[in-house]
């Protein structure tokens, strides 16, 4: 958690969990956003697909995310 702002430490662990859950479990997509916190389903499939570029629904049916470079790759890169 050093150098990451509290609130972004948190956003990211709900992420993870919530990419947990639609893997590991058959809760439907409106209980994952309820137990997560959101106010509707229709708010955490927006805020996860800005984060992982699928919506819940594709990574339930199987689909990966494209790989992005690592932020140490990006500044290799970059120098």
């Amino acid at each position: 958690m050093c150098g990451q702002a509290v609130f972004a430490w948190l956003r990211e662990e709900r992420f993870r969990r919530a990419y947990e859950m639609l893997c590991d479990t058959q809760l439907p997509i409106s209980a994952i956003s309820d137990a997560l916190g959101y106010s509707t389903p229709a708010n955490f499939a927006k805020a996860f697909r800005e984060r992982h570029v699928l919506t819940p629904t594709e990574i339930r049916e199987g689909a990966t995310p494209p790989i992005k470079p690592s932020k140490s790759r990006q500044s290799e890169r970059s120098d």
